[in-house]
This record gives structure tokens, sequence and C-alpha cells, in this order.
């Protein structure tokens, strides 16, 4: 299906959007390492929330109390943003962003019932400045060198696929526990789900890494 779809955009001359714009490195990481950073924000609510309640036991109120703090750390973090991609730039942004994501994700896999709620409630808050660090740079890098006429084109891209990863994410996390789960105590197979959704960042971290320093400094300076 996904080889049909991708034949007719690329092939058909009126396509329901034009996916030229994947040409443009600063668009095409946005997409590409984006949506592997939704499969990790995504589904890390969903994976925290089932752990606390279904290995450690506790009541759906206080598991739901401290997975709070992923949003909290979300919005506080949020008046910030702008300033910190001005001091930083994109690509340094994006990397202390996406480091911020694996080092809370591969922390939680260390979890235990012995673990203080207040050391998860701090690497879920950490985990959520991270997301809206990083969503906010690569949402703000991902137009700046897309022309005009294309843009409509970008945004219809990009709400389809962050929608597509977030979806797979919260598939791809279950896959994960299940099979470990088969062959691990289910509580080593919860902490690999935690492991796989930080060490996802790798793939993107390597990817900014390797951009030019001052990409989309033309559009922060613009902005």
């Amino acid at each position: 299906m996904t080889l049909v779809v991708s034949y007719h955009l690329t092939h058909a001359k009126q396509p329901l959007f034009a996916v030229t714009a994947l040409k443009i490195p600063s668009f095409r990481i946005s997409q590409t390492g984006g949506s592997i950073l939704w499969l990790s924000v995504g589904s890390l609510p969903y994976l925290l929330t089932v752990y606390l309640q279904t290995v450690l036991h506790w009541s759906a109120l206080a598991a739901g109390s401290l997975v709070i703090f992923i949003f909290l750390g979300n919005i506080g973090i949020k008046p910030f943003t702008t300033a910190l991609i001005e001091k930083l730039g994109y690509r340094n942004a994006i990397l202390l962003a996406l480091g911020l994501v694996l080092i809370s994700g591969v922390a939680l896999a260390f979890m235990t019932a012995a673990t203080p709620a207040a050391i998860i409630a701090i690497l879920a808050a950490i985990s959520g400045v991270g997301r809206s660090l990083a969503l906010t740079a690569y949402n703000g890098l991902s137009l700046t060198e897309v022309e005009f006429a294309e843009r409509n084109s970008a945004n219809t891209l990009s709400a389809v696929t962050q929608t597509l990863a977030q979806g797979i994410g919260v598939a791809l996390v279950t896959l994960v526990v299940s099979l470990f789960s088969l062959i691990a105590p289910i509580n080593l197979a919860y902490q690999a789900g935690f492991a796989f959704l930080g060490l996802l960042m790798i793939a993107p971290i390597i990817e900014v890494w390797i951009l030019p320093k001052n990409i989309g400094e033309q559009g922060l300076h613009h902005s």
C-alpha cells in the first residue's frame, strides 16, 4: 500500500499533495528524524502509564498524576524554546533536545518498585522538555527553505507523517514489550520498551549531527 501511495505521489500529474519538498534537507529531516521523535514521545505516556499500573500496581489516579509531569515539562519549557533556538541555532537545539529524550528514556528503563516517585517525575519532566524543544525546532526548521508555492503540500505531508508516526509508535513499543515478555519477566520487558524508546533517538541525532551548523539560520534571522 505504501509503495502504491508513494508511486502515485511522485508520478501523478495532479497528486493530492506534492512531495518535492523532501529534496530540501531542512524539510526532509523534519519528516525523517521528526517522525522517529514522534514514535518515541507519542508512545511514552502510554507505556509509562501501563507500566506503573501493570508492573508496579499503582492506581490509575497515581499513575496519571505522575505521567502528567511529561506534559508539565512540555508546557514549562515552551516560553523559552524560541530563545533557546535563537541562542543555539536549530541544529544544536535539536541535538540538545534529542539528547534529553534519549537520556530520560534510557534512565526510565532502570525503574523498579524501589525508585522514588520524585525521580520518575523528574525523568518524565525532562522527557517532556526534550520533546517540546525538539518538536518546536523541527517545526520551525522544516519550512525555512521551502518555497511559498510548495508550503501547502509540505504542511499536508508533515501532518500525515506526524499522525502516522504517533500511531505506529504505540503499536511498535507494544510489540517490543510483547516480544521481550516471551523470553524475560514482564518488568524487564517493559524496561526494554523504555530503553527502546530512548535509543530510537540515536538515528535522528546522527542525522542532525552531520548537518551544517548554520542550517536554517536565514529563516531564524528572518523570524
